[in-house]
């Protein structure tokens, strides 16, 4: 049984795209220490490993995973003491990457360069690992019920909203505004309220996966890498103009 390092600071998408990857580990056998912010502390205890936040560590690992191009995360990983290191390093105070799996990721979630991997592939090559099709390892239970026939609207952009609104002619009562928030939990506790989910807000469409919940996803133009949608959901590109 070896130890594994998994660094993340990231979004709720990265948040919860990388609870495939620990789950993965931690089903192989490893003992994985996910060190994350504040916010992701606590979904990534339902993910079968042990959580702390940033600070240099002094144990010693088998493997280290920075999973974030952060200038903590790669400050933290080039001191860290690992027989193997994947992901994003630091070198003279620049980026650098430790395998060119990380670079990928990088090159496409980072700078917006296209490609036909989903985001599952990327992390799982960032860490030297290949994807098997797992979906998200959420083991937390919502706190809020799901209310019947309700239809969540997450819309960031005005206009996009609107356009949808028109379009779907659904009755004012069924619809359920769901609030942005920042915290990774409170935000799947506000997607958990309804039974589908409209939106253009990619957290927000991760969360509703990761809940098995219908998502329709609505954008401007085709994302960069390839959303996986597990046969729940579409992805719909408009122009609202």
């Amino acid at each position: 049984m070896s130890d594994i390092l998994v660094l993340n600071k990231h979004s709720l998408v990265d948040t919860l795209v990388a609870t495939s990857l620990i789950a993965r580990l931690a089903d192989e056998g490893h003992r994985v220490h996910c060190m994350t912010d504040g916010n992701s502390v606590e979904l990534f205890r339902y993910c079968g490993c042990r959580t702390t936040g940033f600070f240099q560590p002094s144990c010693s690992y088998d493997r280290a995973i920075n999973l974030s191009p952060s200038l903590l995360c790669t400050e933290i990983v080039e001191k860290v003491r690992a027989t193997d290191k994947s992901g994003f390093g630091q070198k003279s105070g620049g980026l650098t990457f430790f395998n060119e799996g990380a670079d990928l990721l990088y090159r496409a979630r980072i700078v917006g360069i296209p490609t036909d991997a989903n985001l599952f592939q990327l992390v799982f090559g960032a860490a030297q690992t290949t994807w098997r099709g797992e979906g998200y390892r959420v083991g937390y239970f919502p706190k809020h019920k799901t209310k019947r026939n309700a239809v969540g609207i997450a819309m960031r952009d005005r206009r996009l909203e609107s356009f949808v609104r028109e379009r779907l002619k659904l009755d004012r009562e069924r619809f359920w505004y769901i609030p942005f928030k920042h915290n990774p939990l409170k935000q799947i506790d506000e997607v958990n309220r309804c039974r589908d989910i409209i939106t253009d807000d990619e957290g927000v469409v991760h969360a509703a996966l990761a809940l098995r919940k219908h998502a329709e996803f609505i954008v401007r133009k085709p994302t960069v890498y390839k959303l996986e949608m597990f046969g729940s959901g579409n992805i719909h590109v408009i122009d609202p103009r």
